[in-house]
């Protein structure tokens, strides 16, 4: 079973790298 927090890690990372580029 994956644990609820991964997900979230998961999404803050994605969230990170898109702002990485936008900038």
């Amino acid at each position: 079973m994956e644990r609820q927090g991964s997900k979230h890690e998961i999404s803050v990372a994605a969230a990170r790298d898109c702002n990485m580029q936008t900038s």
